[in-house]
């Protein structure tokens, strides 16, 4: 059943087409991710599906009632009970102070809650933890039909069917998941480099041609040195076919063939490869020590309200650590608690550390983008376009102001500074909240080169398992540390959970079987029961705790 169509849709904004295309299908069980850069459309192409924007030209038609969770809105208080129960909000309807990731939840809900046939979701994941994600991927699980604005790529690979990317001022549409739409792109990718490398074989050839038929060409106009003028004149007037003067306009008309060939030759454009980063590291004076920051006994309250109580963390020199715990258990104050090196936390002398910070407080808005990473590099200016360009600033972007950019490029420009600076630590708190998906693979690669420590918030499933060598996980107070990555973390925990539930089950036989014991017991083998009820009963809070 087709749910939406739209045709010879264009969209501008004053002069600016934004995005123009001629056809948009949305059929039932059409899963949709919607990905493009920052500015390319996105949020304008929900908007106009959903009604809430007009297009310049174009015709839509729709069969089905839409639905639309905007990336910007307050909850309305119509959600089902049910539903709100699920997301884990039904005590959260009617407070006052809700969290940003509950915020989250009571809206998604909302928009759960209504009978469509077609959802808009304009990035459902803000604010929410990776358990709210979860919860998020479950519900989309069981949708026909949704079109997906999101930057967790992990999420548009688990739920949707349908990839569509607004790029060039167009839509592409790609069939499967995340992944699949990565396959067809580097298949793209391969194919544009094979059909350039032919054009610039053909291109030379048929280049090297007309010069040799030009040349040949001269060389029949000129007169052998041992022949007179008048002979050389006579000999061209007796001559038929084989005359210099015919060879020569055979010579030219075969020059001209070859150079209309050459203009009507379909001229492909060479991929755009990013160069590798050319940063040197050296430059920063990096520690050399295994740990750079740690505390043995780390308590800390907020208006008698504990975070941490009693406990440890390390953070390895050169590793990539991930914080990662619910909404509100504390992993921007750990961030905080380092950057104000708090008594209890101890950093190694050589360690600078860098932050990039969610409102932006070390840009100028009135400087360029190229003096704005100047402004305290210690790589040279070669390097620092280098990174700039890495970062997807071009060369046409030097002299924007910042007070231009947007959240994303923001984003990426704060790191852009960090990078070529003095620092060697790393600190980021959600550096995926602002970015596309393309930003979000840009700033993966470009901190998998970087040879100094990183320290990041993230709930960004993809960009923690692509980045993280090191896990930190916070939980009622308590931090625990993990070597590897996500995927390797929840693994280890639910084999750990498997393995806890097993010891457990066996304790609890165990003291069965000496509770049955005890009624048949004499004094003597009471008091030994007694001794091992006991021991069996400490196991099993030992087994609880883990």
């Amino acid at each position: 059943m087709v749910i939406l169509e739209m045709e010879n849709i264009q969209k501008s904004f004053g002069e600016n087409i934004l995005f123009h295309f001629s056809k948009l299908v949305i059929n039932e069980n059409d899963r949709i991710g919607l990905i493009g850069l920052n500015g390319s459309g996105k949020t304008t192409l929900l908007k106009i599906i959903s009604g809430d924007t007009d297009i310049d030209t174009g015709i839509i038609k729709k069969y089905s009632e839409i639905s639309y969770f905007k990336q910007f809105d307050t909850f309305n208080h119509t959600a089902e009970r049910k539903l709100l129960k699920e997301l884990g909000v039904q005590k959260k309807e009617n407070d006052n102070f809700v969290s940003g990731g509950e915020k989250t939840r009571l809206r998604l809900a909302e928009v759960l809650s209504k009978s469509v046939h077609l959802i808009l979701l304009d990035e459902p994941t803000s604010n929410l933890d990776l358990n709210g994600i979860e919860l998020l991927k479950n519900k989309l699980t069981n949708i026909d039909s949704f079109v997906l604005i999101t930057h967790d790529t992990e999420l548009l690979n688990q739920v949707c069917n349908r990839i569509i990317e607004i790029r060039n001022n167009t839509l592409y549409d790609y069939q499967g998941n995340f992944d699949n739409y990565k396959k067809q792109k580097e298949l793209e990718l391969e194919t544009q480099k094979s059909e350039y490398l032919n054009y610039k074989i053909e291109k030379r050839r048929l280049e090297e041609a007309y010069v040799n038929k030009k040349k040949q060409a001269t060389k029949i106009t000129k007169k052998p040195k041992k022949i007179s003028n008048s002979e050389y004149k006579t000999r061209n007037y007796v001559a038929t076919s084989r005359s210099n003067d015919g060879r020569q306009k055979s010579m030219q008309k075969s020059a001209k063939a070859i150079q209309s060939r050459l203009e009507h030759l379909e001229v492909k454009e060479k991929p755009i490869e990013q160069e590798q980063i050319k940063l040197n590291f050296s430059l920063t004076n990096p520690p050399k020590n295994k740990i750079i920051i740690k505390s043995d006994s780390l308590s800390f309250s907020y208006s008698n309200m504990p975070i941490f109580k009693d406990t440890s963390f390390m953070i390895k020199n050169g590793g990539k650590t991930a914080i990662i715990g619910k909404n509100g258990s504390g992993k921007t104050t750990l961030l905080k608690l380092i950057e104000n090196r708090f008594p209890s936390i101890q950093i190694v002398p050589k360690a600078k550390i860098g932050f990039v910070y969610q409102e932006f407080e070390n840009l100028n808005e009135k400087k360029t983008i190229l003096d704005t990473v100047l402004e305290n590099s210690i790589q040279a200016e070669s390097v620092v376009r280098n990174i700039l360009a890495n970062l997807l600033f071009g060369d046409s972007d030097m002299n924007k102001l910042v007070s231009v950019l947007s959240g994303g490029e923001k984003i990426r420009l704060s790191l852009a500074k960090l990078l070529v600076s003095e620092v060697n630590v790393l600190i980021l708190d959600e550096p995926t909240n602002y970015l596309d998906v393309p930003s979000v693979e840009v700033l993966e690669r470009v901190l998998k080169c970087y040879e100094g420590t990183v320290i990041f918030v993230s709930h960004d499933r993809r960009f923690i398992n692509t980045l993280a060598t090191n896990i930190i996980d916070i939980s009622e107070q308590k931090i625990k540390h993990f070597e590897g990555n996500l995927k390797d973390y929840n693994s280890y925990s639910s084999n750990k959970k498997n393995v806890v539930q097993a010891e457990k089950t066996l304790l609890e036989l165990k003291r069965i079987q000496i509770t049955g014991k005890m009624l048949s017991a004499t004094p003597d083998e009471k008091e030994k029961l007694d001794k091992e009820y006991f021991e069996i009963i400490k196991q099993l809070n030992m087994v609880r705790d883990k």
